[in-house]
């Protein structure tokens, strides 16, 4: 964990992006008139217990969109029992409800910010976006019976170049995506910690 001080500019620029948010009605937040509230993040336990606090209804993780009551009993509820897909899944639907919710999001959203999880790669999506191709990959979700657990962090994974418009079949590291998702819903990157 990275010990800091928040610098003026960064409450400041987070103060205008929650302004900004508020203003276009992004849930979570409130109006510039009612001081910027800073949305922090919170963690995959949060939103387990706390449903009532959920931003959107639905939410679409790996392909696949469900309500909350389906992520909270088939995901959230469940150990992960070494399934690299619920591992991940639980990181990437945790980020993408505090994204929701209008909790600072640049360091996992935007281009750039997955590539060292990549190999050889540069101008893909953010964490977010291949972290959801990661787990499409791998044939998540196959919750029905049968169910093989993904065991392997390094999958081939087909992401679209931003930089040159074709598709890339790229080496991917899966651990290393749910180490930034983590650190990011447990305030440890760019979106401050809850309480």
């Amino acid at each position: 964990m990275r010990d800091f001080q928040t610098s003026r500019r960064t409450l400041l620029k987070r103060g205008a992006l929650i302004a900004g948010a508020a203003a276009v009605g992004i849930p979570g937040t409130v109006s510039a008139a009612g001081c910027g509230k800073v949305v922090c993040a919170r963690s995959p336990g949060y939103w387990k217990n706390h449903p009532e606090a959920w931003p959107v209804e639905t939410v679409k993780v790996g392909g696949l969109e469900k309500d909350k009551e389906y992520w909270i009993e088939y995901l959230l509820k469940q150990p992960v029992q070494g399934d690299k897909n619920r591992i991940l899944a639980k990181a990437l639907l945790a980020a993408k409800l505090n994204q929701y919710a209008g909790a600072e999001d640049s360091c996992i959203r935007y281009r750039g910010t997955a590539d060292k999880c990549i190999g050889g790669g540069r101008c893909y999506f953010g964490v977010t976006g291949v972290a959801d191709k990661w787990l499409i990959t791998s044939g998540f979700p196959a919750f029905a019976n049968g169910y093989e657990p993904q065991t392997t962090w390094k999958l081939e994974v087909m992401l679209n170049n931003e930089c040159t418009g074709e598709r890339d079949k790229v080496k991917v590291n899966g651990e290393c995506l749910y180490e930034i998702l983590d650190a990011y819903n447990n305030g440890m990157l760019c979106a401050c910690k809850a309480d």
